[in-house]
């Protein structure tokens, strides 16, 4: 991700030098520049403001596509074949783009490693004239921003994918301001304030997680005034509360669980269960979301998605031995 903002921030240069050049054709036609922004900028907006929760998506869209370009390439070459060439790009992409969702940090590690290591290296090459001392330290950075990208994925998430959304925003609507002198101070204004507005939204609204290890992780869920409170008895959460308002989800997908565990947590599924609770009833439930090893309800095997009823002194088990108990 570092990598990806040294090359954003050079990718930044060169536009700005070339719509330099290119300012008497832009404000000629404006009216195309409009129409052509409109749904660059939706994107923008989607991607500065909800990055959080749409990056999974973006980084299947790109594993579809870099995998079946590969898949073209090799399938097409063993078949001399235009069919084997689109049958390739299908297949591989298919394939690398379903696992790109699945094991979505490998793919995070290997997307930020190699372009942390190309911008470090351009940039360690210019500085020491020194191929063998650029690739070494390219090596380096890209090896320690990958494995901090897999530990704190949200954040590291949230910074980039509001710098790039706030980049595109700042860019297209500061093409209105190319012609009158002010271009460059207003796009910075704009990617400054975009980045900061987005990273704010994505982490106010959308963050809202337990991740062990993480910036967020074992804080209370929600506000304290609930009247139910869910209490870590045993495992990685052992003497922590959640306070037990709406919907907590347990699981390893940080996407869309609330109290998560680490990947290597054994016999804890994606999405584990959930708890609800009814305001109106003041009642509290679980149900176990297909998981693959099971949920305990005061030892008893819950059955797959059939919600349960809760009560004062439930105890929670699955995993190996994270048990939870319900104090209302």
């Amino acid at each position: 991700m570092m990598g990806d903002y040294l090359a954003d921030l050079a990718v930044d240069y060169t536009i700005d030098y070339v719509l330099s050049i290119l300012a008497p054709v832009i404000q000629a036609y404006m009216w195309i520049v409009v129409l052509v922004s409109i749904p660059a900028l939706v994107l923008a907006v989607a991607y500065c403001f909800f990055g959080i929760k749409i990056y999974r998506v973006l980084l299947v869209i790109s594993g579809f596509f870099g995998g079946g370009l590969v898949g073209a390439v090799l399938l097409g070459a063993i078949t001399q074949s235009g069919a084997g060439a689109v049958i390739g790009f299908i297949l591989v992409g298919a394939l690398i783009g379903a696992l790109s969702w699945f094991i979505y940090k490998v793919f995070l590690f290997i997307q930020t490693f190699f372009s942390s290591f190309g911008a470090t290296f351009l940039l360690m090459l210019i500085i020491t004239q020194s191929p063998t001392v650029a690739m070494v330290i390219g090596v380096i950075v890209g090896m320690v921003l990958g494995v901090l990208i897999c530990i704190y994925t949200k954040l590291f998430v949230m910074i980039t994918t509001a710098y790039r959304g706030a980049g595109m925003i700042s860019g297209i609507l500061s093409l209105f301001f190319i012609t009158s002198g002010a271009y460059q101070i207003v796009n910075l204004l704009l990617l400054v304030g975009f980045t900061v507005g987005g990273f704010y939204v994505q982490n106010r609204f959308f963050s809202g997680s337990f991740e062990a290890g993480g910036n967020n992780s074992r804080e209370n869920v929600v506000s304290k005034s609930s009247l139910c409170k869910l209490v870590g008895i045993e495992g990685m959460y052992k003497g922590f509360e959640f306070d037990v308002e709406d919907m907590i989800t347990f699981g390893r997908d940080v996407d869309n669980c609330n109290v998560i565990f680490p990947d290597t947590c054994a016999g804890v599924s994606r999405i584990q269960c959930q708890i609800s609770y009814n305001r109106k009833n003041r009642s509290a439930s679980i149900v176990d979301k297909f998981s693959s090893y099971g949920t305990t309800l005061n030892g008893t095997k819950l059955e797959i998605n059939r919600p349960m009823p809760l009560k004062n002194g439930d105890v929670i088990m699955f995993g190996e031995n994270n048990v939870f108990k319900l104090n209302c």
